[in-house]
């Protein structure tokens, strides 16, 4: 087991490594965790365990800096800091006025405080403070002058400045004490402790006698020397190789949850209903063994413990749901949705502040170009303004709106299909597309309309491109499976031609390509320009295999209008060097504005022009709105 952690620790360092700023601080709580396990495996004593012990401390030192107030890990993070800082001043000298054993104290505090510390933890937690706290009174007695600083201090009851901490640690080693399932050893360390303190407290309240100050004093000393092993019962860090029993917790949890639909969208039409379900308990129980385990829990982890706890009428829903908006935006994007439905249940203000943390999600808007993003189901109609963080059903829509999920929405050019693939696009590349543009074009003969559309783009805009099937001039090739599949290193790949209802490209020769599968020479931010009528799934299956973004039509359309507008996105991307998304916004504005510049189109189009000017506004308006764009 120990080889598996030191490579577990080997590999968190490797890590950290690659990271700066706040992407540390989870990897680097993980690593303090790991170390502090070892630590306490080699033995808290010898000398082979105290480089552990330092680096667990480094590690949370820094992880505790750089997690924000109020995330749950900073608790727990400044639990073990300072149970680790705690320890080692126990086994140690110290000075009547020692700053580290006054953060320990903080530190501990503050996480017990908090809620956050894990229940195995917890007993290890309170028994430290509370000797901490003690031992802060004792080291004000400690030294050649100790008895007469016993007697000032005990005279009249002077000693009350230091009654607080006695008080407090006191009060510490009964809850230690007086937990059934406490082990013997930690319950007599307790208990030996809990003397001193009793003794102490009774010295400086004035209670003791003037005769037996003298007496009291030599028991205290001789309890403060006695070695206290602080390394076994307690607990600074959990096995760190507990996933097998965190995975059967949340076994348990998707068992309870299971339906007809997806995990997230039972819990969806849970808390819809508002009411808990027969088995609430079970899912708070695992739900929650999962989280408190400390053995990474996902954003979903907080998210559904968050729910039930929430469902259950428990406290601390609003800060595991806080905890779940930091991560999701990394991981598990597409329960974003679910967890605005949970915050818009909660208290006035939940909703704003779980917005703010969605820092990856804002992050990726802004990569996109976004101002607005229209929220899916299971909170259709919500609406996040990327500039403020402002989030509402009031909030209005910008020019720049990206919309996902659900049907296709007339009023977004830019539409993905889940939150996941939102944020996954913000990481892609964009390749110019003049460096590398490849036309499959009309490879079976039953789309004469689209060779005359390529023809304008490859002279006015793409001279050097390579053309495959019937475009009349520079033809590289008749547009076979083979030729298609050697030309996927494409910065732009205009494809017109036929789609078959799963995806499947109909090139020539009666030859098919799914480029979902064959994608292996796919290079990472090419766009893919598809033809109307087969969006979905073969948008989200290119992106898949590595494309930067598609553009197509969530429908049919004339292939007239369709043949205009997709004129005018490759004029945009290659005349104006707009991106793709906001070439497409313009194209769609194009279509329906009656102002239109019919100047800006080349000859061979008259006849596309010429529908145009007959089709009423409502069909341009219709046509318009089936074009989008998916992608970075």
């Amino acid at each position: 087991m120990t080889d598996e952690v030191l490579a577990r620790r080997a590999r968190l360092r490797a890590q950290l490594s690659e990271l700066a700023g706040p992407d540390r601080a989870r990897p680097l709580y993980e690593l303090g965790q790991v170390c502090a396990y070892l630590h306490q495996r080699t033995g808290v004593t010898t000398a082979a365990a105290q480089p552990y012990l330092r680096e667990a401390i480094d590690a949370l030192d820094e992880a505790y800096g750089r997690l924000a107030p109020g995330d749950p890990y900073r608790s727990r993070c400044g639990a073990v800091l300072g149970m680790l800082i705690g320890s080692r001043l126990i086994s140690g000298p110290t000075g009547p006025e020692d700053p580290r054993r006054d953060r320990a104290i903080a530190l501990i505090g503050e996480a017990l405080a908090s809620g956050a510390v894990s229940p195995v933890q917890r007993l290890s937690a309170h028994m430290i403070l509370g000797m901490l706290l003690l031992m802060r009174a004792l080291s004000r007695m400690q030294g050649p002058a100790a008895a007469r600083t016993v007697v000032a201090r005990t005279g009249g009851g002077a000693g009350a400045a230091d009654l607080p901490d006695v008080e407090r640690g006191l009060e510490h080693l009964a809850l230690v004490d007086a937990d059934p399932g406490v082990p013997q050893e930690l319950r007599w360390m307790a208990r030996t402790v809990t003397t001193m303190g009793e003794a102490l407290r009774d010295m400086l309240s004035g209670s003791t006698g003037p005769l037996s100050v003298v007496e009291t004093l030599q028991t205290l000393q001789t309890l403060r020397q006695t070695k206290i092993d602080v390394s076994e019962p307690l607990v600074f860090s959990e096995d760190p190789l507990r996933t097998e029993a965190v995975e059967g917790l949340r076994d348990e949890v998707r068992k309870l949850l299971a339906g007809p639909g997806e995990v997230l969208d039972t819990v969806a039409g849970l808390l819809r209903a508002g009411e808990a379900p027969p088995w609430i308990d079970d899912f708070v129980a695992s739900a929650g063994g999962v989280v408190l385990a400390d053995v990474a829990p996902t954003g979903v982890d907080h998210l559904l413990y968050a729910a039930a706890l929430h469902l259950k009428g428990l406290p601390d829903s609003d800060a595991h749901a806080l905890t779940a908006a930091r991560i999701l935006p990394d991981t598990q994007a597409d329960a974003i949705p679910v967890l605005l439905l949970l915050a818009e249940l909660r208290s006035a203000g939940t909703l704003s502040t779980v917005a703010l943390r969605l820092t990856g999600l804002q992050s990726a808007l802004r990569v996109l170009g976004a101002d607005t993003l229209l929220f899916p189901d299971p909170v259709a109609g919500l609406v996040l303004e990327v500039a403020t963080g402002r989030i509402g059903r009031d909030v209005p829509v910008g020019e720049r709106l990206v919309a996902v999920g659900g049907d296709p929405p007339g009023i977004a050019a830019h539409w993905f299909g889940s939150v996941r693939q939102l944020v996954a696009a913000a990481g892609r590349p964009v390749r110019p597309v003049v460096a590398d543009p490849v036309f499959v074009v009309d490879p079976r003969g039953d789309r004469e309309a689209a060779t005359m559309l390529a023809l304008v783009l490859r002279r006015l805009l793409y001279p050097r491109s390579t053309g495959l099937g019937r475009v009349v001039e520079d033809v590289g090739g008749a547009g076979t499976a083979e030729q298609v599949r050697a030309h996927l290193n494409a910065s732009l790949l205009h494809l017109d031609c036929g789609v078959a209802p799963d995806g499947m490209l109909e090139l020539a020769d009666g030859d098919v390509l799914d480029l979902g599968t064959d994608s292996a020479d796919v290079a990472a931010g090419g766009l893919v320009v598809l033809p109307p009528g087969r969006f979905a799934p073969l948008a989200d299956r290119l992106l898949a295999a590595g494309f930067g973004g598609v553009v197509g039509w969530t429908r049919p359309v004339p292939g007239p209008l369709a043949a205009l507008a997709i004129f005018v996105v490759h004029q945009e991307l290659v005349e104006r060097g707009q991106p793709p998304a906001e070439a497409v916004r313009r194209a769609r504005r194009w279509l329906c504005d009656p102002e239109r510049a019919g100047e800006r189109l080349p000859a061979l189009l008259t006849g596309c022009v010429d529908v145009l000017a007959a089709t009423p506004d409502a069909e341009l308006g219709a046509a318009a709105a089936a074009l989008v764009y998916r992608g970075s």
